[in-house]
């Protein structure tokens, strides 16, 4: 499991965030534990991709991503 600082380091670094929005830290700690699925329910805007690229940037594997666009 990765560190809460260098989940920080990476935030602060990759996407120049100084905190998690609610739900995003523990939706990125999910993905790093590889339990095999993960169900993230967010409003438009609430910063799902970068729960998706934060998980990218502190590990190695494949990431299925599904994304529905209603309109």
């Amino acid at each position: 499991m990765i560190e809460q600082a260098e989940l920080d380091r990476v935030l602060l670094e990759r996407f120049g965030f100084s905190e998690f929005r609610p739900g995003q830290r523990r939706s990125v700690e999910e993905l790093l534990l590889g339990s095999g699925s993960l169900l993230c329910i967010q409003p438009t805007g609430y910063g799902k991709s970068l729960c998706i690229n934060c998980r990218r940037r502190c590990s190695t594997g494949s990431l299925w991503w599904c994304r529905r666009c209603w309109r």
